[in-house]
């Protein structure tokens, strides 16, 4: 059975995603739905999920590969990145310097 995470963990091989605390709730979700597969995983998994809930349980699904280390996620300043795992390890000190949201 092949991985129904794989689309998603694949975007982060060479990309990273910001999702800025304070952003609003457009500026969230079209970001969100960058990440290749993830709004269909997630339709496909909660099929009763409405519009109002869909960008959460998207959220959801990238801070649940983060804990079982399928992704990277680092946070700072109001702002939660999420990248590749290599990646993650590598800048966790630095983050970035002098980038802001």
């Amino acid at each position: 059975m092949p991985d129904p995470y794989a689309p998603v963990i694949a975007y982060f091989e060479d990309r990273s995603l910001d999702l800025l605390a304070d952003a609003p709730d457009a500026a969230h979700h079209t970001a969100l739905d960058r990440v290749p597969g993830l709004r269909e995983l997630v339709t496909a998994l909660h099929p009763e999920a409405d519009g109002e809930e869909l960008p959460a349980w998207m959220e959801l699904v990238l801070h649940g590969l983060a804990e079982t280390s399928r992704i990277g996620r680092s946070s700072l300043a109001g702002r939660t990145r999420f990248s590749d795992m290599m990646g993650s390890v590598f800048s966790a000190s630095g983050d970035e310097e002098g980038e802001e949201g």
